[in-house]
């Protein structure tokens, strides 16, 4: 992975593969608003026994400050080697707070991690009913109050205990 300016210049080359971890969708990185970090969904080596799935159920997150660096593991979301997770389309604040979306299997769900608890949370899930189970496009707030999501081409919003509306 070639991280440019935008000048075209090459200010940081980032292995996707660095044992034990295995960066996954790199399509779907993201940085955070300060760019100081890239955050990508990722996998652990023995995370799918002995299997091997293009998908993870860790995030991972890669300092950008031009030098060579390592992925560093931000949480996980998966906690045995039997789940089959596939997280994509995650969104991180300033915070260093992150929202993503869980795509394994039916239904799909929506996971919160607070950086400043480093608590994992469930946030809400596609229910049955849905022809069409489709979460897509989450965001996070700036102040993590907030999340936003599309469910069957509309545009939903969660927020946390306490918050009003």
């Amino acid at each position: 992975y070639l991280l440019r300016d935008l000048d075209n210049r090459l200010v940081q080359q980032i292995k996707l593969d660095q044992s034990p971890y295995q960066v996954h969708h790199r399509h779907l990185m993201k940085i955070d608003p300060q760019g100081e970090y890239l955050y990508a969904t990722c996998s652990k080596v023995g995370d799918h026994g002995e299997k091997h799935y293009d998908a993870g159920g860790r995030v991972c997150r890669y300092k950008l400050d031009g030098k060579t660096g390592k992925w560093e593991e931000v949480f996980a979301v998966q906690q045995s080697s039997k789940e089959i997770f596939s997280l994509q389309d995650l969104d991180v604040n300033g915070q260093g707070d992150v929202v993503i979306i869980h795509r394994g299997h039916h239904p799909q769900s929506i996971w919160k991690y607070t950086a400043s608890s480093r608590n994992v949370e469930f946030v809400t899930r596609a229910t049955f009913d849905v022809v069409v189970p489709f979460l897509g496009a989450p965001l996070l707030s700036p102040d993590s109050r907030w999340i936003s999501f599309s469910l069957r081409s509309e545009l939903h919003l969660a927020h946390h205990k306490g918050a009003r509306p």
